[in-house]
């Protein structure tokens, strides 16, 4: 079927049940399953350890330990299309629109026209490094790129070029971005943990730095002013940015993972305890857990769009002034 009719057939039918929130989970079970709320509905066999997932229309598209990019039909529980060309070091993939999507590898940045995996291009980098996770600045035409030699590259999708480079240290395992006055990361060879912003010319500039020595899994900015992290001890961390020091909260005896935001008042997280547990955004207390055999390493809402909420009137326009962009991404 012709992908541009299967998409719009796709936004036409996939739309959520009433009172259902549904959200994608990848584990070390080498499946991914669909949950509605609390109860996992469809499960999708890649087999193989699924690091990243990322989801638009009634399609999903995983990064997983073979190497290679899937995607898959939401509903049939089928893989739609699968990459193939691979490089090493598959951690990462990440939709910039309707029909394409990007993938970091070692070395490598690689553009697929979505969901049918045609290679549009590839940009061959050394300073890349193994790239960890990449982050979407819509509203600026920017990528964050964490690499595992400790910087944060700011690649621009108008230049299709690395405008800078910021060694902040640590291994950047994550980061996150809320807008450009909003990014945290891990720094100082993961001793601390820094917020950062970008001036006008989209350097990345530290803002505020807050002492602490253990290893960041996970990381979500809430607002502008705090972030919970997921962190190689069993607590899960926050900050309060205006301060100078972090708080810690007993998370079931797990190191968390993945950080998703489940709705306006609840977040998620998996981990290595083989448990989902719901979160009360506002107190942080604990809703609820699933427990599971599986080590969570991602978990993706698919019903509930937390960056709408904060994403100001000029982001829906992402690529409407920007004509070189349109032609290179259709």
């Amino acid at each position: 079927m012709n992908t541009k009719i299967l998409t719009f057939l796709l936004i036409f039918v996939f739309r959520p049940l009433s009172n259902a929130q549904r959200f994608l989970s990848g584990s070390s079970k080498q499946e991914i399953l669909l949950w509605n709320n609390s109860q996992d509905i469809k499960t999708y066999n890649p087999v193989e350890i699924v690091y990243s997932i990322d989801h638009l229309n009634g399609i999903f598209v995983s990064a997983t330990h073979d190497n290679l990019i899937k995607t898959w039909n939401i509903f049939s529980q089928t893989k739609f299309k699968e990459s193939n060309e691979k490089q090493n070091e598959l951690r990462s993939v990440l939709l910039l629109n309707q029909s394409i999507c990007l993938a970091g590898y070692e070395n490598y940045l690689y553009f697929w026209s979505y969901p049918d995996l045609t290679k549009v291009k590839h940009i061959h980098n050394t300073s890349l490094n193994k790239i960890k996770v990449l982050k979407l600045l819509k509203e600026d035409k920017l990528v964050l790129i964490g690499s595992s030699n400790g910087y944060i590259h700011v690649f621009s999708l108008l230049s299709e070029t690395i405008i800078d480079s910021y060694n902040s240290g640590g291994n950047k395992n994550t980061l996150d971005v809320l807008n450009r006055k909003s990014l945290v990361s891990d720094c100082e060879s993961n001793k601390a943990i820094c917020s950062f912003y970008f001036d006008s010319s989209n350097k990345i500039i530290k803002n505020k730095t807050v002492c602490f020595s253990t290893e960041l899994y996970a990381a979500k900015i809430i607002n502008s002013s705090f972030a919970i992290f997921g962190v190689n001890e069993v607590n899960l961390v926050t900050w309060d940015m205006k301060s100078t020091s972090v708080n810690k909260i007993e998370s079931k005896n797990a190191k968390v993972y993945c950080i998703e935001i489940f709705d306006k008042d609840t977040f998620i997280t998996g981990g290595e305890s083989g448990k989902i547990i719901f979160w009360n955004l506002k107190n942080l207390s604990i809703i609820k857990e699933i427990t599971k055999t599986d080590i969570f390493y991602v978990l993706k809402n698919i019903d509930f769009d937390f960056n709408a909420l904060v994403m100001n009137s000029e982001s829906s326009k992402f690529l409407s002034n920007h004509s070189r962009f349109v032609r290179f991404l259709q």
